[in-house]
């Protein structure tokens, strides 16, 4: 029973603790600060354990019609106090580790996320400015090959219209077939080779 007791009611406190979540809601950059807050709150945790488990005890023994004798109280009240005061020390420690850790892992799904959109944005600056280039680069092999090869020119001409509507439809969306991507670059190839005819 005495043991009993004490497990259920230092579990039931465990759980009002982790359902308030006030202690370690906000991880201080000072764990010091942190534990002396928490630590705070024992004089409180030893005035409700030693109520609730005592209280158990003596309403189960006369309940049972039996006389409950702690013993001397002034012993009992030091013993179970330090002896909580060591599971509730410990306790802060679990509870910090876990916050710390879910911290951690919050902070490094933020940073990856930051990194995606971040290489995002460079591949579309990268893409806004290459496009431009290109595109006058292929017009003017185009307008150069149509006066001496019509069937190259339109060859060309269709094969960079292509390509600019697969890059609209690429740009649109975070992830497209590997099929897609390796027509676009086929036409890519195409138009560079025809571009650099004989060095590529």
């Amino acid at each position: 029973l005495w043991e009993t007791s004490s497990l259920l009611v230092v579990s039931l406190l465990a759980v009002v603790q982790l359902r308030t979540r006030r202690l370690w809601r906000h991880l201080p950059d000072h764990p010091w600060r942190w534990f002396a807050a928490g630590l705070a709150r024992l004089p409180l945790w030893c005035v409700a354990f030693l109520c609730a488990t005592f209280g158990l005890r003596y309403a189960v023994y006369a309940l049972a019609g039996e006389h409950y004798d702690p013993g001397p109280w002034p012993r009992v009240v030091v013993y179970e106090s330090v002896t909580l005061a060591v599971f509730y020390t410990l306790w802060l420690g679990v509870v910090f580790g876990l916050a710390t850790r879910d911290n951690l892992l919050a902070e490094q799904r933020r940073a990856q996320d930051v990194e995606a959109a971040l290489r995002d944005a460079q591949l579309a600056l990268l893409r806004q400015q290459l496009q431009p280039h290109f595109l006058f680069n292929a017009l003017n092999l185009i307008s150069a090959t149509m006066y001496e090869d019509v069937a190259r020119a339109d060859t060309l001409l269709r094969k960079l219209a292509g390509l600019l509507r697969q890059a609209a439809a690429t740009t649109a969306q975070a992830e497209h077939p590997l099929a897609d991507e390796l027509s676009l670059m086929r036409d890519y190839a195409d138009i560079m080779a025809a571009r650099f005819e004989g060095r590529v």
